[in-house]
């Protein structure tokens, strides 16, 4: 190797490089020729294969994760959706006190609801209800359920007479 003075400074060839200087002492190797006549080793693709494992296990685990989330919202969604029409069907007819269980017919066919129409206790007005309604499906190895309760009017009765302590004809005053 041949060593020159560059700025005061101490260079030789690098022989990686040809005739270009590195600097020595400044904490560079030198790179030595044998380096690039080797091939990867065993070892070099082992930890390069088990790196890709690695890094493919965990997407696919948050794939798999954000889906499964992904089902379960939409089935919330559309369990949402049909207790709302259910109660809107019972809005629409004439409410009275039962239980009823049953399915969503042929395009939800694995969800299910179970109602219950009910005096509500305390002291209410006549014509007003307690409406409960569970829709239920079915979720991975579980069941998942959503309950609607609230208070449902029933317009189509006639009103209930009021008691009143003046006669039915009231005075008229001059």
């Amino acid at each position: 190797m041949n060593r020159q003075l560059l700025n005061n400074k101490t260079v030789k060839a690098d022989p990686c490089f040809g005739t270009q200087p590195s600097i020595v002492g400044a904490g560079l190797r030198a790179c030595s020729p044998q380096k690039f006549d080797r091939g990867v080793t065993l070892v070099e693709i082992l930890i390069s294969l088990t790196i890709l494992v690695l890094v493919t296990a965990a997407l696919s685990s948050g794939t798999n994760y954000l889906t499964r989330r992904l089902v379960r919202a939409k089935n919330a969604t559309i369990a949402r959706n049909l207790a709302w029409k259910k109660l809107a069907e019972t809005k629409a007819a004439r409410i009275e006190k039962t239980r009823r269980s049953g399915i969503f017919g042929r395009e939800f066919p694995d969800f299910k609801y179970s109602e219950e129409i009910k005096a509500p206790e305390g002291n209410f007005p006549a014509g007003l209800f307690e409406y409960r309604l569970t829709v239920s499906w079915p979720e991975a190895w579980q069941e998942e359920s959503l309950t609607l309760i609230t208070y449902v009017a029933d317009y189509l009765q006639p009103p209930a007479k009021v008691a009143s302590d003046a006669s039915d004809n009231p005075e008229v005053s001059p």
